[in-house]
């Protein structure tokens, strides 16, 4: 039976974002096939040492941070985040603890996520004890800063396969020079849980979602603008669900639209009955998303999605019609008159369409992906071929 060390800076019930739960959805999926141990970085004391716990039946090691601050709560100070990745590149306490984790779990791979916390030792440390190393790329952390990046280039000629939860994300990392010696593949995120339509009222003004993370990447900003001039026979309402850094901006733009609501931050159930309320999710992002989880969490549910061309978002979406400029209000009230024009006909179309798109990203799917990539690599490693 495959024995899987599935690594990640943050692990359950430390989640920021997308990357956190995707990791979640892996190690969870995983374990119903192999044995898979989780190897994370803990808030706690660093006296305390390595903490175990176990989530849904899976055993985590947390490691105590043995930097100037834990990866989940970053100081907003550039001197002192500048000084953490400098100590990010390689530390040796951090070191000892991952090297000994390995050494009990001896697993058949390590298979790395985000690496920040962890260090390069991960790396380092599988590569000393020959087990092979498969590294998910699901954000930029490895770019910068740009001596960070330089060492990424380095230590990732340990990894034996890279893959990336689209192709643009490889692509990027490909291109600053990482991952030159490792077999390069594409595996999409997955949703959890059943496709299921949902009722719409397919007429009258739109009601609009937006959830996730209030921050300046998002775009938020310029989906609120577009609202706010479009008239209440096209828009009757914009929800928009999370929390942030720019909530309290975002409110007081928003504060003369009495069509525009914020909820907070919402999950599980009262979020997807949210999402199935709604005509259309709106992703109007101003940064290369490495992928766009929002697009699947919304298909999943019936509920097409407008998204920014920017990122992996055009490999996620399920029609180009649905694309638009990033950052330009004008592009995004331009897609939401065109839909409000569709007819109940052409709108039900449109919701088979994304139901049907969905089902590529179930968890059997990705599952199926990786355990095909571990026998591959496994068997390569045992050979002694290059990989």
């Amino acid at each position: 039976m495959l024995n899987i060390l599935v690594s990640h800076s943050l692990y359950s019930p430390d989640i920021i974002g997308g990357a956190e739960v995707s990791t979640k959805i892996l190690a969870e999926a995983l374990a119903k096939k192999m044995k898979v141990h989780v190897m994370t970085v803990g808030k706690h004391n660093k006296k305390q040492g390595v903490l175990q716990d176990a989530v849904n039946d899976i055993p985590v090691y947390r490691l105590p941070s043995h930097n100037l601050y834990w990866y989940g709560d970053p100081s907003s100070n550039k001197l002192v985040r500048g000084l953490w990745y400098l100590r990010d590149i390689y530390n040796t306490d951090m070191y000892r603890n991952v090297e000994k984790i390995i050494r009990t779990v001896n697993p058949s791979v390590v298979h790395t996520q985000k690496i920040a916390g962890l260090t390069f030792a991960i790396w380092m440390a599988a590569g000393k004890l020959r087990i092979p190393v498969v590294h998910t790329l699901r954000d930029y952390s490895l770019c910068n800063p740009f001596y960070y990046r330089e060492a990424a280039r380095y230590f990732s000629r340990k990894v034996s396969a890279v893959i990336g939860i689209s192709d643009f994300i490889l692509q990027e990392h490909l291109s600053a020079g990482m991952f030159g010696q490792a077999e390069r593949h594409v595996v999409a995120n997955a949703i959890e849980g059943e496709i299921q339509s949902s009722t719409k009222q397919y007429h009258g003004p739109l009601n609009l979602i937006y959830f996730g993370r209030l921050s300046i990447e998002k775009g938020i900003e310029h989906l609120i603008r577009s609202v706010m001039n479009l008239p209440e026979t096209v828009v009757g309402r914009l929800i928009i669900c999370g929390d942030g850094p720019q909530s309290e901006m975002l409110r007081n733009l928003s504060s003369s639209d009495s069509r525009i609501e914020f909820t907070g931050k919402m999950t599980g159930a009262i979020l997807q009955e949210r999402i199935k309320q709604a005509d259309l999710t709106v992703l109007p992002s101003v940064w290369d998303e490495p992928f766009g989880r929002v697009i699947i969490e919304s298909y999943q549910l019936g509920t097409p999605v407008l998204g920014s061309h920017v990122g992996g978002i055009p490999e996620v979406i399920a029609d180009d019609a649905f694309l638009f400029e990033a950052g330009n209000p004008q592009a995004i009230s331009e897609k939401l008159i065109r839909f409000h024009a569709l007819s109940r006909h052409e709108r039900v179309e449109i919701q088979q369409k994304c139901l049907e798109h969905c089902e590529q990203y179930t968890v059997d799917k990705m599952l199926d992906k990786h355990l095909d990539l571990y026998h591959h690599i496994i068997n390569k490693f045992k050979v002694g071929v290059e990989v």
